[in-house]
């Protein structure tokens, strides 16, 4: 079930602006990142896991300049994904936010499983029933678990994205394992420090059957993550947040690390990691040689992830694709613009005004990209 595990935590790493200023805050003639008024600057941030050996980078991922993070990369030794990342971004001149929450493996047995009730660990999984709909997972568990103080929390809508199952489907495929994936977007409302909220929870469900365990299904979510802004901001926000995801891309020597350590786990020796300095110590073992084999697992699921990224933006107006032409590959990135700019650094400057040019007044080089068509 190597191939599960892993999918789950790679996909779980990754997934127009009508005033861009709202995002960023108040500005000035120009910014202290130099940005002009009204702009948009978007600027990599790279994700440092503190327990991998060397503490590198997990993932990196575009965020708006001046906004804040908290959170990162978690190992859980007693769980069969091994990591997850829980994390949260948010912009502190407002209330828009991105959050993503713990990937938790769950499995159940028909008639249940002989000395394990629900709620205990078997293999590596959480014992519970499975619970066949994204948006009733995020009714029973997400949002108890995670909005449990918001004040008057009322569930206004549930969307299906069938496009986004497809997808992910397509991308997690194994041999001798039936697996059927199902998405939706739920969205929920509440107050929060006077003012009137909306957030969306985007579920992708994974439930596989074994052909050696039939009977048991192993589910649980592969993307689960919010979008949060004020009531009537959200959807204009939502192209914002819809690039922050899909800019997401897994650090090649981190998963070479993550996959070592996922063998070792599998090959029986998990009996061994009963703690969080045990499993450290396996991490910090780690051959720094990447296989062939591991190489191409990880260009496979970036394809995955950026197809998925593609169905999301189908789905979103005023997401466009955009050809980078550092890196020569199409990026989605908001629309309504007049130009996007990108710096050989990877930051990107969105404007609607005919006299910026970044590349005046800066040390870095920018070039103006083009919506892919």
């Amino acid at each position: 079930m190597l191939g599960r595990n892993v999918s789950r935590l790679v996909i779980a790493l990754f997934v127009s602006l009508l005033s861009s200023a709202a995002w960023l805050g108040p500005a000035s003639a120009k910014d202290k990142a130099g940005a002009p008024a009204g702009a948009l600057r978007l600027q990599t941030l790279s994700v440092h896991d503190k327990a991998a050996a060397g503490g590198i980078e997990a993932f990196h991922m575009l965020i708006p300049v001046g906004w804040q993070t908290s959170g990162g990369v978690e190992w859980r030794h007693n769980q069969s994904n091994l990591a997850t990342v829980v994390m949260r971004i948010w912009n502190p001149k407002g209330s828009e936010a991105l959050e993503l929450f713990p990937i938790v493996p769950f499995t159940w047995t028909q008639g249940g499983i002989t000395f394990f009730p629900p709620g205990s660990n078997y293999m590596g999984n959480i014992v519970m029933p499975v619970v066949a709909e994204p948006g009733v997972f995020v009714q029973k568990v997400v949002l108890p678990r995670h909005r449990q103080k918001a004040a008057g929390l009322r569930l206004v809508e549930r969307t299906p994205l069938p496009e986004v199952a497809k997808a992910v489907a397509a991308g997690i495929q194994e041999q001798g394992v039936s697996k059927q994936v199902k998405a939706e977007k739920v969205r929920i409302e509440y107050q929060e420090g006077g003012k009137a909220m909306q957030e969306d929870v985007y579920c992708v469900m994974v439930y596989s059957i074994s052909a050696i365990l039939p009977g048991t299904t192993f589910w649980g979510p592969e993307r689960l993550y919010s979008f949060k802004a004020e009531k009537g901001k959200l959807d204009e926000t939502s192209k914002l947040l819809h690039t922050m995801v899909a800019s997401m891309k897994i650090n090649l020597a981190w998963f070479n690390q993550y996959l070592q350590v996922m063998q070792l786990w599998q090959q029986g020796q998990r009996q061994s990691i009963r703690s969080a300095g045990e499993l450290s110590r396996h991490i910090a073992k780690t051959n720094d040689e990447i296989s062939a084999m591991i190489r191409q697992s990880y260009e496979t699921r970036q394809a995955s992830q950026d197809r998925i990224s593609a169905n999301f933006s189908r789905s979103i107006r005023g997401v466009e694709s955009y050809h980078n032409p550092f890196e020569g590959r199409a990026i989605e990135l908001p629309s309504g613009y007049r130009d996007v700019w990108v710096s050989g650094k990877g930051e990107y400057l969105f404007s609607n005004d005919a006299g910026v040019n970044p590349n005046v007044g800066d040390t870095q080089t920018w070039k103006l990209m083009k919506p892919e068509h």
